[in-house]
């Protein structure tokens, strides 16, 4: 058996990345799985794994940008499955449909915060839609942020103003939900994630700039997904968890504020 026997968790971006190789570590300590992406031909690829392995799923094509499908969502795991016991915010959400996102500050459109608050809602949202099968037992909530919203990396501008706000405002989601949802056994934590991941790998940078970016820190080395911070969130799913609710993790090889 696994340390997930049993627990039916919903893991939203699982068609590529943090989100996809999440769902296979929870499959892999026996979770039941409802999960969700916006591309379809990737989360069939991620659906047919997760078979493999001989994990119960639930999979649905979602834009978590709108509440409608995220209700769908929630709904339709709780007809598959009974319940809900573990969410996994990870899905990034908002943006700014493909623009550029590094702009400064100053000269940041209006639009860019108004779209990158997508993610912000989407969040909470599911968090609430969520709410009346987590409580009354030790469940656990898992929200992804960034290091964005701590400013420069390694002295420099990250032009990343809009996003900042999102992540910024994710965090003090996760801690202030934490004080209200720990009487109802919820647990409530957020992840700080640095792993290149075959979504980073097409976004522009490089491979090589991008393993360089992510090897600032105390192991020189860029993380791994599956190795380095699916683990993360398995232990937070699990019942070694149950006394740990408002906290930030740090799966960053020791790169945080002030190290990024």
């Amino acid at each position: 058996m696994g340390i997930l026997e049993g627990n039916v968790a919903l893991i939203t971006g699982t068609g590529a990345g943090i989100g996809k190789q999440t769902a296979i570590r929870f499959a892999e300590e026996g979770a039941k799985i409802i999960m969700c992406d916006y591309n379809e031909e990737k989360l069939r690829i991620t659906e047919e794994l997760l078979k493999e392995k001989g994990a119960e799923v639930l999979s649905l094509v979602i834009d978590i940008n709108d509440t409608k499908q995220l209700k769908i969502l929630v709904e339709e795991g709780v007809k598959r499955f009974g319940t809900i016991d573990t969410l996994l915010n990870i899905a990034v959400g908002g943006g700014t449909n493909g623009g550029p996102t590094q702009v400064p500050f100053a000269e940041t459109p209006l639009e860019y915060f108004e779209s990158f608050n997508h993610a912000t809602v989407a969040y909470a949202h599911l968090m609430q839609l969520c709410y009346p099968y987590l409580k009354g037992k030790e469940s656990s909530v898992i929200n992804f942020s960034s290091f964005m919203h701590y400013g420069s990396q390694q002295g420099k501008p990250l032009y990343l103003s809009a996003g900042a706000i999102s992540k910024a405002a994710i965090a003090g989601l996760t801690r202030v939900v934490a004080d209200e949802w720990g009487l109802d056994g919820i647990r409530v934590n957020m992840i700080y994630p640095s792993a290149v991941t075959d979504t980073l790998k097409g976004n522009g940078y490089g491979l090589e700039k991008l393993i360089e970016n992510m090897s600032l820190n105390a192991f020189k080395r860029p993380g791994d997904p599956y190795k380095d911070i699916a683990g993360v969130c398995v232990f937070l799913a699990s019942p070694d968890s149950r006394f740990l609710t408002g906290q930030s993790f740090f799966a960053s090889g020791g790169a945080s504020m002030g190290r990024a």
